[in-house]
């Protein structure tokens, strides 16, 4: 399987309204590693809100590994986790964000 159909695979299990809702942009699709066999980035931000950086990358277990970055000032990891099922995406992805953007409101 190609790059950019896990990409897509990935990008259509994730719930649309909530892509939309954290003003999910700038998908790409990423490449084969030694650990990894593809995956999917963008970038969320809202007004008013820190942009952060998603990476959601396919294991070799057919399960998925995702990692959160802030994406301003110290680029610091916000979340690293492995070995998540395909229905589990949407809710770790927009819980953890929205935590962040509680935590780190700005005007």
């Amino acid at each position: 399987m190609d790059t950019t159909t896990i990409a897509s695979t990935i990008k259509r299990q994730i719930n649309f309204k909530e892509l939309m809702a954290i003003g999910a942009q700038t998908f790409y699709a990423l490449p084969n590693t030694k650990t990894h066999l593809g995956g999917l980035q963008f970038t969320a931000s809202l007004f008013g809100k820190k942009p952060v950086t998603v990476k959601i990358l396919l294991n070799g277990c057919d399960l998925y590994d995702i990692t959160i970055n802030s994406k301003l000032g110290s680029k610091k990891e916000l979340l690293n986790i492995t070995d998540i099922y395909c229905d589990q995406l949407t809710e770790i992805i927009i819980n953890n964000i929205e935590k962040h953007w509680k935590s780190s409101y700005r005007v």
